[in-house]
């Protein structure tokens, strides 16, 4: 039962607000939409090197990690469009890699990486993406 609540934790890729290309969301949107929700982002970028921080349709991310167990990856694109392009770039760059546990997020002209092993994934991070104040 644990497996199949990761894998469905782990496919869950949300795509909202895509139909409007003028939808434009920031860094700082995302961080405070997050606090928030009660996950406070360390003030420090860290530069752990991963598949998550790898420049992805020429957008490196702002990446943090949360705690021992928690990491998220920030990739703030120019459009939509060019979000989408850079989650296949990262599909195409990983396709033969072991992924660990992580969960997608593509909201507006933001893709994010949230990685967490299931027994330390926070659902306040899913909930604040779906409450994102998306605005053009």
């Amino acid at each position: 039962m644990k497996k199949i609540a990761v894998i469905v934790f782990i496919l869950s890729f949300i795509l909202m607000a895509c139909t409007d290309e003028k939808i434009r969301l920031t860094a700082d949107q995302l961080k405070a939409t997050l606090a928030d929700h009660g996950i406070v982002l360390p003030d420090k970028l860290s530069y752990k090197h991963s598949v998550f921080t790898e420049r992805y349709n020429q957008i490196l991310p702002e990446h943090y990690v949360i705690d021992e167990h928690q990491s998220i990856s920030i990739y703030v694109y120019p459009s939509c469009e060019a979000a989408k392009e850079g989650y296949e770039d990262f599909t195409n760059k990983t396709a033969t890699k072991k992924l660990v546990p992580h969960s997608t997020f593509q909201v507006a002209n933001v893709l994010i990486f949230y990685v967490a092993k299931y027994e330390y994934m926070d659902k306040r991070i899913k909930d604040a993406v779906e409450n994102l104040p998306v605005t053009k």
